[in-house]
């Protein structure tokens, strides 16, 4: 699914963006000063001592031993996945969610248009569930390949079951979610934003959860909300395309230039930063894949599916 189809022409995935205090919810601009990290993670955020004391019987869980054990890429199933605490491996999942905005912003918009059309994911409430597993501990801790996306889908409240917050602090999260959606009509009144919905990531075989939120466009041409059998293919072969590339490592960008249809793939390297590959050996190896292993509903070649998308 091209970004220029969901209201703008690269929309960026939402996480913790706009500082926030993790207790209240005030963000660093309502406040208008700085907020304060934990002394003990130095991630979690806090708008006051009253709040970082308030907060502490659900973040103290997260926080204690964040820095006893290091964490060892010769042992992935050490720890919470690898990672010394619940706190650590929450942040690296969302470092892993932004490396691959393209693909996360296909698939979260993807799933909601699926879902019966955005205006009906907004009338109850909804959020994203995300399956992982751990990806491969590369020796430099390459971000782009922690994690593996088993899962994911858009559920009414209730599908969640015993994962869904309590009442009150599913309030605060929606409520969080609508200041966001608020913050970014302002900022950026060229988009033509939707929502934001809350996101629940689950790390299999830990017992740890993590919530973020993605930012959902409203689409420039009702034709992408018409679901006729082929549109419905061609955009569950988009988000597995944006899947399967996630979890080999491999990142989506917004397509350049102006005239391609199909996102530039490339990889992220920590010390030399992001390298282009060759995307028609990737396409063709994709198309290859996809066919092979019986993956394709449309059964078209990657960058049809890519450009019709755009022509929607």
């Amino acid at each position: 699914m091209d970004p220029s189809a969901l209201g703008d022409g690269g929309p960026s995935t939402e996480l913790h963006a706009i500082p926030q205090c993790d207790h209240c919810g005030q963000m660093e601009y309502q406040i208008k000063r700085r907020l304060k990290r934990c002394g003990g993670c130095a991630v979690a955020t806090y708008c006051s001592k009253e709040c970082q004391k308030a907060g502490w019987q659900e973040h103290k869980n997260f926080c204690r031993g964040s820095d006893k054990t290091p964490r060892s890429s010769s042992r992935p199933d050490a720890g919470f996945a690898g990672y010394p605490a619940p706190i650590t491996l929450a942040n690296a999942i969302k470092s892993w969610v932004e490396v691959h905005d393209y693909g996360f912003v296909t698939i979260t918009n993807g799933l909601v248009l699926l879902n019966g059309n955005v205006e009906h994911t907004f009338t109850a409430p909804h959020a994203f569930l995300l399956e992982l597993d751990v990806g491969a501990h590369s020796a430099d801790d390459n971000p782009a390949t922690a994690f593996k996306l088993l899962n994911c889908s858009v559920l009414p409240k209730a599908g969640l079951g015993p994962l869904a917050d309590p009442d009150s602090q599913w309030a605060s999260r929606e409520a969080h979610c609508r200041q966001v959606a608020e913050h970014t009509r302002q900022t950026r009144p060229d988009h033509v934003l939707a929502g934001v919905l809350p996101a629940l990531f689950v790390m299999m075989n830990t017992g740890v959860t993590a919530w973020h939120h993605f930012t959902i466009y409203l689409p420039r041409n009702r034709r992408a909300s018409e679901l006729d059998a082929l549109t419905v293919a061609l955009f569950e072969d988009a988000m597995e395309m944006c899947r399967q590339a996630m979890n080999a490592g491999l990142i989506y960008r917004v397509p350049e230039p102006f005239n391609k249809f199909e996102p530039n793939v490339g990889l992220l390297f920590r010390k030399w930063g992001y390298e282009a590959q060759d995307e028609n050996a990737h396409w063709e190896d994709l198309a290859c894949k996809m066919r092979d292993r019986r993956l394709s509903k449309s059964n078209l070649h990657p960058r049809e599916i890519w450009y019709r998308l755009h022509t929607l």
